[in-house]
């Protein structure tokens, strides 16, 4: 039996605040909130009709270089009167432009890390000299280009999504100068979304991901599935590392670090601190998940840690479908309700776009993977066809 530590929510409704959420794809996120009692003025790059459903307010800006275009972020942000929100968060979109976070926080409170806290967790020197410092481990990393090119990868410096991935190779051109390297590691990729509040540290749940690849973009995000079964040698390392991470890094709200876990062993690859898109996979269930980024953000105890079996948990996979071609949405498309981020009628979608994303639940994380990628499978037949 497999024992892990989740979290008991037993806290906090606001009375209607209202909180302002940015991110490159805000829906998760959005949906958290008002699942927590929040209105919300959501920020991103889609504006999907499930956004625009769930948000008071949306605005719609650009992605510029994998990031929020940050003149139009301001532009909003400016425009809102400080004392009408709770605060600022923020999902991808900021970990190329932290000063933005600063920016930010001059009209509204940023709620989750500080932009400097984003741009050492995002610094590859800053960040694996951490690792190194308090003992975990990570696949070899390097800031010049090996010699030998075999088995490395080359990341974007930050990079989010999987799609600033590459395979380094040989007959590449010119490396550009933002980008790192790190030797492929065997294994499975293992997220962990936890929490970090006055009291320490709140394992929310481990999340099996995979990659939707394409000829350009080899390690896409591609999707999750919650409640993912490691051994238990392998969960009380994963957990021991974020318990030393956030006290070297000083995070606080949720995060969720990467890593891959071959066995037993567990090679950590990031941390991201900043709202996951993996608690889509957890607020269904725990519904006080986003007031209690915003409490441990205001210095209040907001969480306790009990113990419990992960297989009584039913598990909930999500799947993005991306373009595989240019798409023009229907306006007589009949949608699932298994189906979020549905895209507005009329949009284009140029080959590799985002254009949705598939859920499933089942009793076991294998079942609820299998459930979405057949549900995937369906859907992209249709938008396709």
């Amino acid at each position: 039996m497999i024992i892990t530590k989740h979290l008991n929510l037993h806290v906090l409704t606001p009375n209607r605040k209202t909180l302002v959420i940015a991110a490159i794809a805000s829906r998760p996120y959005v949906q958290a909130a008002v699942n927590a009692g929040f209105d919300v003025i959501s920020i991103d790059g889609f504006t999907d009709e499930d956004t625009k459903h769930l948000a008071k307010t949306t605005h719609q800006v650009p992605i510029t270089k994998m990031q929020l275009n940050a003149d139009e972020v301001l532009a909003i942000v400016s425009t809102i009167t400080p004392n009408t929100v709770a605060g600022f968060c923020y999902g991808a979109g900021f970990e190329m432009q932290p000063v933005l976070l600063d920016n930010i926080n001059q009209h509204i409170k940023v709620l989750g890390n500080s932009a400097e806290v984003v741009m050492q967790s995002k610094n590859p020197r800053w960040f694996f000299k951490c690792c190194d410092d308090v003992g975990v481990p990570y696949p070899k990393v390097m800031l010049a280009p090996p010699k030998t090119i075999d088995g490395w990868l080359q990341k974007t410096i930050g990079g989010s999504g999987g799609e600033h991935v590459k395979i380094l190779s040989a007959t590449q051109a010119e490396v550009p100068g933002n980008v790192y390297f790190q030797k492929h590691q065997e294994g499975r990729l293992i997220s962990c979304l936890f929490l970090v509040d006055q009291s320490g540290v709140h394992i929310i749940g481990f999340n099996e991901q995979w990659s939707e690849s394409s000829a350009l973009a080899p390690f896409r995000y591609g999707g999750a599935v919650s409640h993912a079964e490691l051994s238990q040698v392998a969960t009380l390392r994963f957990t021991a590392y974020i318990n030393q991470l956030v006290s070297a890094m000083h995070l606080v709200g949720l995060n969720s670090c990467d890593a891959i876990c071959d066995g037993h062993d567990v090679y950590v690859l990031e941390v991201n601190p900043r709202l996951s898109a993996t608690i889509d996979l957890y607020s269904p269930n725990y519904r006080g998940l986003m007031a209690m980024h915003v409490a441990a953000n205001c210095s209040k105890l907001v969480a306790s840690a009990f113990e419990q079996n992960n297989q009584c948990k039913a598990s909930i996979a999500h799947q993005v479908i991306y373009a595989n071609c240019d798409v023009t949405i229907e306006h007589h498309m009949d949608w699932p309700d298994w189906v979020r981020d549905v895209p507005q009628a009329d949009n284009r979608f140029k080959i590799g776009m985002p254009l949705c994303t598939v859920m499933a639940k089942a009793e076991t994380a294998r079942l609820a993977k299998s459930l979405v990628h057949d549900r995937a499978v369906e859907l992209s037949s249709k938008l396709i066809n």
